[in-house]
């Protein structure tokens, strides 16, 4: 026999909670349904088949296919009173208990179990499931947001590149506003990509945080430079007059908006990142930020911590957007006498307004759909926010990339 070691620690130094004690299974068969990869073990004719991949365990020595062996591992003294099923894992924070305790809630799929057969082992829940499905994403209605997640990101991701590569090409897009837009489009890309993981079964210990810590920062700095541009328009268009900027002038204002946005994002990211790290709260229910799980490239927590580390700060950048936008409308309506050659000008950016401001209230419809899912549990919802938000790339490409003037550079 051979032994399978947890991931997360040495399995023999294991201390289970009081409600669980260490069990060494042994004689356990490997075999493949399905194409995932199962040990089974028969007790007085009821069979136990635990999932490799998602369970977290590693082999330490060679073994081949069908051969025997043991590991050791946490379990309730009434497991084996379980009906013939497949034990499935899924992250602590992936579920929730509902109607008063008595049943489990898979997050994402909706799934529901009764407590009975459920069972708690350190950071994992271990649920009797007979559908052979090693968790995640089992039912048709997650693997159509699996697959609209990847194709609405996917597309996103290319269109940005192409915004990103021309910006970079032609030196006559690189004005302030071209710098700016530029930025949004470089801080949503990234935002996209490391996104993506959360739509994999990866699990990595240092993979995970490293890629949640750089998705948490990006993020926040994509609201940070959604404000910049609405704050830019109305310091430039706010007033009673106009006055123009030299190149000069633009490049100082561009190190200063970069110094509050890169300065505030890293600023939130450092503050929640050391309540992770000081904090050591695995195996116990999350009180503080936990980067890197129960999904790659994210990070889970209680209210508090998604209140104060996301959701305010883009609440506070969504009202800076709004003010903004208002005050540039204003100072171009307030411009409307203005000689005709001033007046095409404004007319040019008052579009320009127009565009960011639809592109804000984009974003604010689509966290109205996010509170109102959080309350109604709506399907449909979720598949309208994810087309909503993933598609903002295509967006922002339309709005700043498809016009004469830089269709003309091509």
């Amino acid at each position: 026999t051979m032994k399978i070691s947890n991931i997360d620690g040495d399995f023999n130094n294991l201390t289970c909670p009081e409600n669980q004690f260490k069990t060494e299974l042994n004689n356990m068969t490997l075999y493949t349904h399905k194409g995932k990869r199962y040990a089974a073990i028969n007790v007085t004719g009821v069979q136990f088949n635990f999932p490799l991949r998602s369970i977290g365990f590693k082999k330490t020595s060679h073994f081949s296919v069908d051969s025997a062996f043991s590991f050791l591992v946490c379990l309730k003294t009434d497991i084996f009173a379980w009906r013939n099923c497949s034990v499935t894992t899924y992250f602590r924070n992936e579920t929730k208990f509902i109607k008063d305790g008595t049943e489990l809630e898979v997050v994402r799929s909706g799934r529901q179990f009764d407590k009975r057969l459920v069972y708690d082992i350190d950071n994992q829940i271990l649920v009797c499931d007979g559908s052979f499905d090693t968790g995640k994403l089992s039912s048709n209605s997650d693997d159509v947001y699996l697959n609209l997640s990847w194709v609405c990101s996917s597309i996103s991701i290319a269109f940005l590149t192409i915004m990103l590569i021309m910006y970079w090409v032609f030196p006559e897009l690189r004005t302030l506003p071209g710098r700016l837009i530029a930025c949004l489009a470089a801080t949503m890309l990234l935002t996209f990509a490391l996104n993506l993981l959360t739509l994999v079964e990866l699990h990595h210990n240092i993979l995970c945080p490293i890629a949640a810590v750089a998705a948490h920062f990006v993020t926040l700095a994509h609201y940070g430079w959604m404000s910049a541009i609405a704050v830019n328009m109305a310091l430039t268009f706010g007033g009673e007059s106009v006055r123009y900027q030299t190149a000069e002038d633009g490049g100082r204002l561009f190190f200063r908006y970069s110094v509050v946005v890169w300065g505030a994002s890293a600023l939130i990211v450092a503050v929640s990142l050391g309540l992770d790290l000081t904090h050591s709260d695995h195996h116990e229910p999350d009180q503080f930020p936990r980067y890197g799980y129960p999904y790659c490239s994210w990070f889970s927590g209680p209210l508090w911590t998604r209140l104060a580390f996301v959701l305010v700060p883009y609440g506070l950048t969504l009202i800076i957007d709004i003010v903004g936008f208002t005050m540039t409308i204003r100072g171009i309506l307030a411009s409307t006498r203005a000689s005709s050659k001033t007046l095409s000008k404004h007319m040019q950016y008052r579009t320009q307004c127009l565009i960011f401001l639809k592109l804000s209230t984009t974003m604010g419809i689509s966290w109205s759909i996010s509170v109102f899912f959080t309350v109604s549990q709506s399907r449909f919802l979720v598949y309208l926010y994810t087309t909503l938000v993933l598609l903002q790339g295509l967006l922002l490409f339309l709005a700043f990339m498809v016009n004469k003037r830089v269709l003309g550079l091509v």
